[in-house]
């Protein structure tokens, strides 16, 4: 019976998450809509109301955002690495220096979103991607992106 139990623990333990989202800096997002330089990690923020949020810095990785309301966030420097972002209304939202690797953006609604990272390989297909403005970016299959980028004038 020991045996039994010491092995269950052990098969549990190894499934165990090794980080999670540390509840204060999911409250304080919740309750102010600022979350800079937070640890986000896994959080359960499905369908949550973001619009206006300010990201900047803080670490989404493997985060659930599917759904949400995000227009007009701000993620410069965050780090979405498998962050599930589907279907989340991204509307006008700022993508400087993201990690976007592994990133779901299935059915997102990316209208005027401003994407410049060098971290891009989404699971999304290119006409998904299509009303974002991206600028200066490598896209998966190794072309650079500039399409978004504003010209120099004088």
């Amino acid at each position: 019976m020991r045996l039994r139990s010491a092995i269950l623990i052990a098969v549990l333990a190894a499934g165990a998450p090794a980080q999670a989202a540390d509840p204060a800096h999911v409250a304080r997002l919740l309750d102010t809509g600022t979350c800079f330089d937070c640890d986000l990690t896994r959080a359960r923020l499905a369908g949550a109301q973001l619009a206006g949020a300010d990201l900047s810095s803080s670490d989404l990785t493997g985060a659930d955002l599917s759904g949400a309301d995000l227009r007009n966030a701000e993620f410069q420097g965050a780090n979405l690495t498998r962050t599930n972002l589907s279907f989340a209304d991204l509307r006008y939202t700022s993508m400087i220096y993201v990690d976007l690797t592994g990133t779901i953006l299935e059915g997102a609604r990316l209208d005027q979103v401003f994407i410049h990272t060098d971290r891009f390989s989404p699971v999304v297909d290119d006409a998904t991607l299509a009303p974002a403005w991206i600028c200066g970016v490598r896209m998966p299959d190794g072309r650079m992106e500039r399409s978004g980028c504003l010209a120099a004038t004088e």
